[in-house]
């Protein structure tokens, strides 16, 4: 998986979604009622690859795992998997508001570079 490609789509897309795609009980891939609005690894699973039979699994599902691995049309190992759910737990974990310092510190853990420097932001 390119890691890199992959961390910048989902850095942009949180950035700008800049809300959780979760209801009172749940991170959603892809939320029931805005399709739009989705969660880090949602926003990198197509359409077509989507199925609502993956809500509630956690990156760790071979589903789940099968779903990115088509839609980046890149095989998961499981060093990839370890980096999703790092970033998956950004989104659940970390206050929208703190999201830009999280997703920064990540950068420059992963890839010795800011977000900045990226030009996300």
């Amino acid at each position: 998986m390119k890691k890199l490609r992959v961390f910048r789509k989902v850095a942009y897309h949180l950035l700008t979604q800049n809300k959780k795609s979760e209801s009172e009980d749940a991170c959603w891939y892809k939320f029931d009622t805005d399709p739009a609005i989705r969660c880090a690894i949602g926003c990198l699973i197509r359409d077509q690859y989507y199925n609502k039979d993956l809500e509630g699994k956690s990156v760790d599902d071979i589903k789940v795992q099968d779903a990115i691995s088509s839609s980046l049309k890149e095989p998961i190992t499981n060093r990839d998997r370890i980096f999703l759910s790092e970033l998956q737990m950004i989104h659940d974990y970390i206050p929208v508001k703190d999201w830009e310092k999280e997703l920064n510190q990540f950068a420059i853990d992963n890839f010795d570079k800011t977000i900045y420097e990226m030009e996300l932001i």
